[in-house]
This record gives C-alpha cells, sequence and structure tokens, in this order.
C-alpha cells in the first residue's frame, strides 16, 4: 500500500503522533554515560528562526545534562545528536510537519570481529527519541525548544537510572 504526504499529514492531524518514542527495554547501553558532545542540526527547509535555533538548543541540552551530573564535553567519541527538520504542509498552509530526534551515538564493535572496521562511521545510535507533528508555523519556536527539552531530560533520566541501578548491583 503507498501513502502519500497528504494522507500521512491527514493522519497525523487525526490520530496524533507522540511527543516521543524510545525503547521501554532496560538501556543497559547507556551503563557508564558520563557524557557526551552535543550536535546540533536544524533544517534549512523550515523558517530561519527555527535555524536560528540551533545555539539555543545546544544550550538547552547542555544545561539538561549538568543538570543531571553528566557533562558536554568536546573531547568524548560519544555524541548527543539533535536533529530537526520539518517542511511546509501544502494542505495547510502556515503548517510545517516537524520532526524531532535526539539520539546518543557511541563508537560500536562488532561482537564477532572487534577488529572489523564498520563503513561509513563506527558510531552509530544506542538510543534515542524522536517525535513528529503538525505545527503552525508562529508555534515552531516554542516547539522546538520543548521537545528539545523532553527528549534531552528523558536521555537524562535513563542514564541516571541506569548507572544508579548498575551501582547497586555493583555493591551487592
Amino acid at each position: 500500500m503507498r501513502v502519500n504526504r497528504k494522507s500521512l499529514v491527514a493522519l497525523a492531524i487525526v490520530v496524533g503522533v507522540p511527543a516521543a518514542q524510545a525503547s521501554t527495554l532496560v538501556q543497559t547501553q547507556l551503563e557508564g554515560v558520563r557524557g557526551a558532545n552535543i550536535v546540533c542540526f536544524v533544517s534549512q527547509y523550515l523558517p530561519p528562526e527555527a535555524k536560528a535555533l540551533e545555539p539555543e538548543l545546544v544550550a538547552i541540552a547542555t544545561s539538561a545534562l549538568a543538570a543531571g551530573g553528566l557533562k558536554a564535553v568536546s573531547t568524548s567519541d560519544q555524541y548527543l545528536v539533535i536533529d530537526v527538520s520539518g517542511e511546509p504542509v501544502e494542505s495547510c498552509p502556515g503548517k510545517y510537519l516537524l520532526s524531532i530526534r535526539v539520539a546518543f551515538k557511541e563508537p560500536v564493535l562488532l561482537k564477532r570481529a572487534p577488529e572489523q572496521h564498520i563503513p561509513n562511521s563506527s558510531s552509530l545510535a544506542t538510543w534515542e527519541a524522536s517525535g513528529a507533528a503538525v505545527v503552525p508555523e508562529a508555534d515552531l519556536p516554542a516547539q522546538i525548544r520543548e521537545s528539545v527539552r523532553s527528549r534531552v531530560e528523558y536521555f537524562v533520566e535513563i542514564v541516571q537510572r541506569v548507572n544508579r541501578s548498575a551501582a547497586s548491583g555493583a555493591a551487592r
């Protein structure tokens, strides 16, 4: 079955798209995480005022990490990637289909062949939270700020929970 963009937008408007989705499994791959580089990208297809938010989004993420006892470090090979994309919705003038993804990327090795180099990048997303919504243009900056803040805070919460659990397990 082929779904066109207008149908997808209509479905998102009628059904609603969750604000964030991430695995509910125990996130043990985040054990030992102490910080990350923060990388932010806002799509050129969004209005200029959205693109101008990049430094502010990095500051929001840095603050959320610090509040959770994590560091925003530039020497780490672990990255917290903030990706904000979107485009105008043709069938709804003045509205944008906004998609926000926050992902934790880090180097990974193949267990079966740890010496093998993974093509294109040896960093892969080991955690992410993402969501999409149709947003009026006037609400884009506030929606972007709040969505990024909530996703980064969710990441910090999971890292804290996993590390508390690991520490209590090691103390036994």
